[in-house]
C-alpha cells in the first residue's frame, strides 16, 4: 500500500464521488473503489463538498466521507456552507465565486501553517450529522 507524504495536511474534493463511482463502468474503477474502503486516516484533515440536487453528474450522497475511516472529515453540500447557502451544478462547484472564497481562505490556512485548525472544516464536523455524513444547513449567517 502506497503512503501519502507526511507534509500532506489537508485534502480538499468538489463533487467527488467517494462512497461508489458515479458508473460502475469497469473492474479497474471497482477495484479502486474496493482498495479506497480499505484506506484509514488519523493524519490528515479531508472536506469533501458536494454541489447538491443541482449536480446531475454527482450525485449529493456519493461525496460522503466515512468518520470511521477519516477521522478528521467533513462531508458538506454547498448549501450548507454559510457564505454559500445554495446548490450549484457540477461546474460551478469549481468556479462560483461564494462556493470558491471560503474553499480558497481554508486552503490558504493550511498554507500559510495554520494547518492543524482548518475553521470551515471544524465547523462543519461540529453540526449535528444525519447518518448520509452531510452537515445540516446552518441555522446562522456569517
Amino acid at each position: 500500500e502506497h503512503q501519502m507524504r507526511s507534509d500532506v495536511v489537508a485534502l480538499f474534493t468538489l463533487s467527488t464521488p467517494h462512497v461508489a463511482p458515479v458508473v460502475g463502468a469497469d473492474l479497474l474503477t471497482f477495484r479502486l473503489y474496493k482498495a479506497l474502503d480499505a484506506h484509514t486516516d488519523s493524519e490528515r484533515a479531508y472536506l469533501s463538498i458536494g454541489g447538491g440536487y443541482r449536480d446531475p453528474l454527482v450525485r449529493g450522497e456519493l461525496t460522503s466521507l466515512d468518520r470511521k475511516r477519516y477521522f478528521r472529515a467533513a462531508s458538506a453540500l454547498t448549501s450548507s456552507i454559510p457564505e454559500v447557502d445554495m446548490s450549484v451544478d457540477h461546474l460551478a462547484v469549481l468556479w462560483c465565486n461564494e462556493v470558491a472564497k471560503p474553499i480558497a481562505k481554508e486552503i490558504m490556512g493550511v498554507y500559510m501553517g495554520r494547518g492543524a485548525k482548518l475553521p470551515l472544516l471544524e465547523a462543519l464536523q461540529k453540526k449535528k450529522v444525519p447518518r448520509t455524513g452531510f452537515a445540516k444547513k446552518s441555522a446562522q449567517s456569517h
